[in-house]
């Protein structure tokens, strides 16, 4: 029964199962349903009001630990590491790409677009935080992704204002 709400959550409350059967590998961006994920994320992202940056720290940090358990929970029903209907490992990446940058529609599409990017083809040894244990694993490289997602749209931020004020 918990296994299940787990499963529940993890995956989107379930919505990442049909495109599970659909996608295969042909799919790419939407291969393992980590779109579910990021959209969900980007969603409530949306409506979540300004806060203070330690409040958002705090909010980020315990999502993150959130996914982790539920991540954890959901591989054991699933019976595999990092099973592709989990996507609660992308929403919780996403918050930190989107919670990093200025909470704009180009700022948080461009977020959203490299995030993806970022996730499917794990660049610089991304994959290899996947090898950790349990949920740590599943959740700590799509969190990389959005550090890094966020570090890429505020270096764009800078250089455009480089040229700008030049």
């Amino acid at each position: 029964y918990t296994g299940t709400r787990a499963a529940f959550l993890a995956s989107g409350f379930f919505l990442s199962h049909p495109l599970y059967r659909f996608s295969g590998e042909r799919f790419k961006l939407g291969r393992g349903c980590g779109l579910v994920g990021s959209a969900l994320a980007l969603l409530v992202w949306i409506f979540v009001p300004p806060m203070q940056p330690l409040y958002k720290l705090g909010l980020l940090v315990a999502i993150t630990t959130l996914a982790t358990i539920i991540a954890t929970m959901a591989e054991s029903f699933y019976g595999q590491k990092d099973d592709s209907r989990i996507v609660i490992d992308e929403f919780a990446g996403y918050l930190w790409a989107a919670a990093l940058v200025p909470k704009t529609p180009v700022s948080l599409g461009a977020a959203f677009l490299i995030f993806r990017l970022l996730d499917v083809y794990k660049p610089l040894g991304i994959h290899k935080l996947e090898t950790l244990p349990k949920g740590i694993g599943c959740v700590s490289d799509d969190v990389a992704c959005g550090l890094i997602t966020a570090a890429l749209i505020k270096l764009a931020y800078s250089v455009i204002c480089l040229f700008y004020w030049s």
